[in-house]
């Protein structure tokens, strides 16, 4: 091999490294924004009197948060929180049976905070 041609393929290397450490940034920071914006979601709920108004408020702010940009595994925790937190808060105003669902919210919750400490 040529040695212009080993110096081609190691710069080719290197900006290869430095374009993959930048996009692993960039997730980590977008996983960051991700996990402030659901931080002060929850400490508006914890401030929050209690009542449906509290419960709703909550979901749609944590729905709004922009997850563009952030890893899979992150959002996917997220989502499934929200959509069990929403199935249990409407079974919750119907009067139904809402225990087996919390029990699932409560794992989704564990699942999505597993995330937050991976990218935290």
């Amino acid at each position: 091999m040529s040695r212009p041609l080993r110096i081609v393929l190691v710069l080719a290397l290197v900006l290869a490294s430095i374009l993959f450490g930048v996009r692993g940034l960039r997730r980590q920071q977008h996983a960051r924004q991700v996990i402030r914006e659901c931080m002060a979601a929850t400490d508006t709920l914890e401030k929050s009197p209690p009542g449906f108004a509290r419960g709703d408020e909550f979901i749609r702010r944590i729905k709004a948060i922009d997850t563009r940009g952030a890893p899979n595994d992150l959002v996917a925790a997220l989502h499934e929180h929200i959509d069990l937190l929403e199935r249990s808060f409407a079974a919750l105003r119907e009067g139904k049976d809402h225990e087996q669902l919390d029990k699932q919210v409560a794992a989704a919750k564990e699942r999505f905070a597993a995330n937050v400490r991976k990218y935290w």
